[in-house]
């Protein structure tokens, strides 16, 4: 059976699809409490409402509840959307290591991992031990990862034999070579 992680899931743009339609096993990842409630269900899913940083524990988690998706564990990143800040919403948030979800859920071969993670991507890909887990394929958003983030992530993937292999809207893919 295929397997994918979510990081990130929203509740209207999410791999829920995979489960349903093709009988693939995820992990859906999704930090802000009123959006992962109303994040399809399937018996196939296993649901986290947490986000995914470089350690276990609690932090602060910025979101407007106007736009879903408009969420990140960097408060500056979020102001910088250019919304109203008395809008701006500060929560506590559970946070898992990738490595902790994936030891929970005991995972080690993962066939996508797509993460859109309002500028923690980069983070969060540097985070993996790619010895460790064997990802076939990476999607993320790139859009809001500086030009240092950016490359940083990219060389990580590179030295860990990844190419990438399609850009699309404001996503990059990249496949184990």
């Amino acid at each position: 059976m295929k397997t994918f992680i979510e990081i990130g899931s929203n509740n209207y743009d999410n791999l829920v699809y995979l489960a349903k339609n093709y009988f693939w096993k995820g992990i859906i990842v999704e930090p802000i409490p009123e959006v992962f409630v109303f994040i399809e269900r399937h018996q196939n899913c296993f649901y986290e409402n947490c986000a995914i940083s470089e350690n276990d524990g609690v932090k602060d988690f910025f979101y407007y509840s106007q736009i879903t998706g408009w969420g990140s564990l960097d408060r500056k990143h979020v102001e910088k959307l250019g919304i109203d800040k008395n809008k701006l919403n500060v929560i506590k948030v559970k946070n898992l290591t990738f490595d902790s979800l994936c030891s929970k859920y005991k995972l080690s071969k993962i066939d996508l991992l797509k993460i859109d993670a309002e500028s923690y991507d980069g983070k969060i890909i540097r985070s993996i031990d790619f010895i460790k887990y064997d990802i076939k394929e990476i999607i993320f958003e790139y859009e809001h990862l500086s030009k240092e983030e950016l490359t940083a992530t990219q060389d990580y993937l590179n030295k860990n034999n990844y190419k990438k292999f399609k850009r699309k809207e404001n996503n990059l893919f990249y496949i184990k070579s």
